[in-house]
């Protein structure tokens, strides 16, 4: 039973959509582009973070995950692989080169 007239029915809009673009992953970074700069280029960890917009840290743990992989990843050839270990022969621990077989 209804009691007089509740006038015009407003209804409002109670939720608001906007769609944004959302990455869900970090694109991986190309340790071989890095290790053929720096290690046949000869390029300097300072010109590394300028041109990748990273940190020195971030850089070093870059080189660092390099030199762990044995520079065995893909984007390096043999070649290219033999000549960034005889360049970082010097300043590797032997034991690195040991464990990696160069």
């Amino acid at each position: 039973m209804r009691y007089g007239d509740r006038g015009p029915i407003v209804r409002e809009l109670l939720c608001w959509v906007e769609e944004y673009p959302i990455q869900w992953r970090k694109p991986g970074f190309d340790l071989a582009e890095l290790a053929k700069l720096r290690w046949t280029e000869g390029y300097s960890t300072e010109t590394l973070m300028a041109r990748y917009g990273k940190t020195e840290v971030a850089i070093r743990n870059y080189y660092r995950r390099a030199r762990k992989s044995g520079f065995g990843f893909s984007g390096i050839n043999g070649s290219e692989r033999k000549a960034i270990l005889k360049s970082i022969q010097g300043r590797t621990p032997e034991l690195f080169l040991r464990n990696k077989g160069a």
